[in-house]
């Protein structure tokens, strides 16, 4: 209780977890772990870098690296944000937010992946809509066009 009395109004100290350096994987457990290369992520980070960092390293702020294999290793679980954010050593809060910046970034670049001419999106629309009843299937793309 006494300790109690003397802590009013002090703040706890902030632990950090350490990050591990998955880098340091074979390449086959790269693989096995995030579905893509290593060379594959060094050309998805290089692409992305820019939108992913943070301005300041307060509150060890995670790496646009770390951030790009965080979200990687969610797509390739398909499960819980739990699960990724006790491998990263951040909160369930900051991977859910690491995971929609980071897919937000990776959509942005689609118009430089994406090609479709057209005069084949009817035709695709189309398909789309027998192959799975799925409507407007390029709404957005062609929006962007």
């Amino acid at each position: 209780f006494i300790d109690d009395v003397n802590n009013i109004g002090r703040r706890r100290p902030q632990v950090y977890k350490d990050r591990p350096n998955y880098y340091d994987l074979t390449d086959d457990e790269f693989i096995y772990r995030f579905r893509l290369s290593k060379s594959c992520v060094n050309y998805l980070l290089n692409l992305l870098v820019r939108k992913l960092e943070t301005a300041t390293d307060r509150n060890m702020a995670l790496a646009p690296l770390n951030q790009v294999l965080l979200t990687l290793r969610f797509y390739a679980l398909e499960t819980m944000l739990i699960s990724v954010a006790d491998m990263f050593g951040i909160s369930v809060s900051s991977a859910s937010r690491t995971i929609k910046n980071v897919s937000y970034a990776i959509a942005g670049l689609s118009s430089s992946f994406l090609k479709i001419p057209v005069q084949d999106i009817a035709e695709i629309k189309m398909k789309m809509f027998k192959i799975a009843r799925f409507p407007l299937v390029f709404v957005q793309l062609i929006a962007h066009m």
